[in-house]
């Protein structure tokens, strides 16, 4: 879904609620969440935040992540999320609640 910020918003804040368990051991960074933006046209425009395996935690407590997309405003833009996992062992990226919030005049 594309969404519109508009030109004279003030600021923009994407949000989501993420939970990630995993087997993997030890602190590495081997299955990756990516969090991007891109245009209305699916063009890719930036990677706003990445998540991984290091990142897990229980399995029924959510975290909420809060990113600054201001420098969006005036442009419709699509959230994609893209998950890269190893074939070793098994971790799995819940995403819940995503929001892009703006105010203005």
């Amino acid at each position: 879904q594309a969404v519109a910020i508009p030109s004279n918003a003030i600021s923009a804040t994407l949000s989501f609620w993420y939970n990630i368990t995993s087997n993997e051991s030890g602190y590495g960074q081997y299955d990756l969440l990516y969090v991007i933006i891109q245009n209305s046209s699916g063009s890719y425009l930036a990677t706003v935040a990445t998540l991984s395996n290091a990142d897990k935690g229980s399995l029924s407590v959510y975290s909420k992540k809060t990113l600054d997309v201001t420098s969006y405003k005036g442009q419709t833009i699509r959230i994609y999320f893209l998950a890269t996992t190893d074939s070793i062992n098994t971790t799995t990226f819940r995403i819940d609640d995503v929001s892009l919030m703006s105010d203005g005049n």
